[in-house]
């Protein structure tokens, strides 16, 4: 079940051994032993190998961004996010997106971009999160939640984002990084249409 778009770069300081510990419906845990690039030390690590997950930053036809309030169990903290889910296997970042925001908020979008890839936590884990633009997003159906998701909508002005960030909010680091990723996108995205 665990699959990757782009294989992780293979260097000297990759793991010479590697012990599978546990196997989860979402991860694995692995034990990974290296030798120290700086003293030839073996080393053992532990990491999370995870599929690669999609986070869409939708916008309403009136410009407006969909978002939803969950209870996250790791925390165990309700947080305001992105719509975001793991990909299916053959699955593209952009298909995943699509079906993550009809599941979750029901609306469906007229045109998806994928705005890149950014390691989760290369630390400890070995995923990539894709972030997607949904532009035209409009209502089209019931959400389809999974029975441990009780996912609430709220749709929020682009304007408001600093102001739910500075009063933590918004508090999940991955909505952050795609928020930037996205104002960086913004920005950029009229000069690449010269």
């Amino acid at each position: 079940p665990f699959h990757r778009d782009v294989d992780p770069v293979e260097s000297e300081d990759a793991a010479l051994e590697r012990e599978l510990l546990a196997d989860y419906r979402i991860s694995r845990v692995l034990r990974k032993r290296g030798r120290s690039p700086r003293n030839g030390a073996l080393v053992d690590f532990h990491s999370l190998e995870m599929v690669d997950w999609v986070q869409v930053i939708p916008i309403t036809t009136a410009g407006k961004l969909l978002m939803v309030d969950q209870f996250r169990p790791g925390a165990e903290v309700n947080s305001l996010e992105f719509p975001a889910g793991l990909i299916d296997h053959g699955e593209s970042p952009e298909a995943a997106a699509a079906r993550e925001l009809r599941e979750e908020t029901g609306y469906s979008a007229k045109v998806l971009h994928h705005m890149g890839a950014l390691y989760a936590n290369p630390a400890i884990q070995s995923n990539y999160l894709h972030t997607v633009v949904a532009e035209q997003c409009v209502e089209t159906n019931e959400r389809e939640q999974d029975d441990g998701e009780d996912l609430h909508v709220r749709i929020v002005d682009p304007a408001e984002i600093p102001e739910l960030i500075a009063t933590r909010t918004i508090n999940h680091a991955l909505v952050l990084a795609a928020w930037q990723l996205y104002e960086s996108w913004r920005v950029q995205r009229p000069a690449s249409r010269t």
